[in-house]
């Protein structure tokens, strides 16, 4: 009996992989190629040479990077002698450094995730999968590579089941709801992608950190922060005891339209640290409601990600 994702068998399935079923998949690559089509996807590739892309300095390629004089000791056959003819010193053609892209993703794992218990095409959970998948979609659409920051193995995948099983494996290998919750210390590529998918809902200045680290390393990043419709208005009436998914407590408002102000307020203050401490290092905060169409906030980070070129 095979999974959702096609390659894997469950007996070699990482744990968790059940969540990544056909129809997950087959949605986020529809989504990942038309937001391939609609957005630029980090640097634009090479006319007629996908996934390479300039690294904006000097290495193996093929376009022109910049002319230099020769330095005393370097091969001749790296002189160019039509140009050198045109004055007195040996002139170097230099090419400009291309190489395939690489983009790290993260996907909040922690117990907050799983609203609503029951699940649904609106689940937190779900939705970030998806949009994590989808970006992935596009990236690979243009040869480009990703990671699943956080994977024991890390490295590098460059299908969408080998990405499934990163995410899985990523998951399970979690040590607590706290870690599980926050990006991993983890150092990007030079010149590097990241895109973090979550709801954001832990302690904002331990978020900040992490993120911080990931954007002095020299990574350009986007956070899209996932809320159900519920967490976004609590729109509920009357008498409601909440449950926490992370713990045993438990909070019973007998008149749930009393403390709704006060609790938009606090969610108002939350993501406006978010979104403060993202902007400081360059990324922006995108907000997103699992129950609203889920092209418009990918196009954005995407076009985030592409944008500095």
């Amino acid at each position: 009996m095979t999974s959702g994702v096609t390659g894997l068998n469950d007996a070699a399935a990482p744990p968790g992989m059940a969540r990544f079923d056909a129809r997950l998949l087959a949605e986020a690559t529809a989504l990942g190629a038309l937001a391939a089509r609609m957005r630029p996807v980090g640097r634009r590739p090479r006319e007629g040479a996908i996934g390479v892309n300039g690294r904006r300095r000097a290495g193996p390629g093929t376009a022109f990077w910049q002319y230099r004089a020769y330095a005393f000791g370097e091969s001749a056959r790296q002189i160019d002698w039509r140009r050198s003819a045109r004055g007195d010193l040996p002139i170097v053609r230099e090419r400009e450094w291309e190489a395939a892209l690489t983009l790290d993703l993260w996907v909040d794992s922690s117990r907050s995730m799983q609203y609503p218990p029951a699940g649904g095409p609106a689940a937190k959970r779900r939705v970030a999968d998806l949009l994590a998948l989808a970006a992935a979609s596009a990236w690979f659409k243009n040869g480009e590579r990703i990671r699943v920051l956080g994977d024991p193995k890390a490295q590098a995948v460059t299908r969408m089941g080998s990405l499934a099983a990163a995410l899985a494996r990523t998951a399970a290998a979690q040590r607590n709801d706290e870690e599980a919750g926050l990006p991993p210390r983890a150092r990007p590529p030079a010149q590097g992608f990241v895109l973090l998918v979550g709801d954001f809902l832990s302690e904002p200045l331990a978020l900040l950190e992490r993120a911080t680290a990931l954007a002095r390393a020299g990574a350009r990043g986007a956070a899209i922060q996932v809320l159900h419709g519920d967490e976004a208005t609590l729109d509920f009436g009357g008498r409601v005891e909440f449950q926490s998914l992370e713990g045993e407590e438990s909070h019973l408002l007998r008149q749930v339209e009393s403390g709704r102000e006060k609790y938009l307020k606090r969610l108002d203050r939350h993501q406006e640290t978010l979104a403060d401490g993202l902007g400081r290092v360059g990324w922006p905060l995108l907000q997103h409601r699992s129950d609203r169409p889920h092209g418009p906030v990918l196009f954005a980070a995407l076009a985030a990600l592409a944008e500095g070129d």
